[in-house]
């Protein structure tokens, strides 16, 4: 009977030595678990090399009042009452396009990725599109980017299945800070040397009526 208690004793002892040995980093229990989070991890990083790049969902445009930068108050209308669209018009990046009021269509829409490379030269044109438009001081003062839904990289498909169209990819909105600067106003319109027939081109009635749109009030001198 003693000899059963001292033998139940020293299994005990033997347990308690290897939760020891657990407990301070060693053992097979935490070699077990550093090996599965290893392989948690390189599960992680193959599912990132899989998922496609960032698409981008929305772009739109800030306004810099007074130079501070980021601190702004989105708008919607632009230089020349015209609305973000018009200067999307003018940038490579593209957007995905479709309804806000049927978002389900995205399903069925190209999802343009980003470009992060070439936003700089998406800035020069947006600066010569203001210029156009009568702000010739405009400038792009940065770019933001904006995580709007996560990539899904689907880790309950093999990693040798092809299945590019059901790894949903990260969406992106885009916004671009434009510290517009002051309008350029044009006073008046001088055309000299030019006839049409022996006569001045004015009295052939192209120059006739004054312009409409923002810069209605404009004088015109023939």
């Amino acid at each position: 009977m003693l000899l059963g208690v001292l033998a139940s004793g020293a299994g005990a002892l033997a347990i308690a030595a290897e939760g020891d040995d657990d407990a301070e980093g060693g053992g097979p229990l935490q070699e077990r678990r550093e090996r599965r989070d290893a392989a948690d991890r390189q599960r992680r990083e193959d599912d990132q090399a899989l998922a496609p790049p960032p698409v981008v969902s929305d772009i739109h445009f800030e306004i810099v009042d007074d130079g501070r930068f980021p601190a702004v108050q989105r708008i919607r209308r632009v230089a020349n009452g015209r609305g973000d669209n018009a200067v999307r018009t003018a940038m490579g990046q593209e957007e995905t396009q479709a309804s806000p009021s049927m978002p389900f269509l995205r399903l069925f829409s190209e999802h343009p990725p980003l470009d992060i490379e070439h936003l700089d030269e998406d800035g020069l044109a947006v600066e010569l599109w203001y210029a156009h438009n009568g702000y010739f001081d405009a400038k792009v003062m940065g770019w933001e980017v904006e995580t709007l839904r996560e990539a899904r990289p689907l880790t309950w498909m093999p990693h040798h299945w092809t299945v590019d169209w059901l790894r949903r990819p990260e969406a992106v909105r885009l916004t671009g800070y434009v510290e517009e600067g002051p309008a350029v106003l044009l006073r008046e319109i001088t055309v000299t040397g030019l006839e049409e027939q022996g006569r001045p081109l004015d009295q052939g009635g192209a120059l006739r009526g004054r312009p409409q749109g923002r810069h209605r009030h404009l004088e015109r001198a023939v």
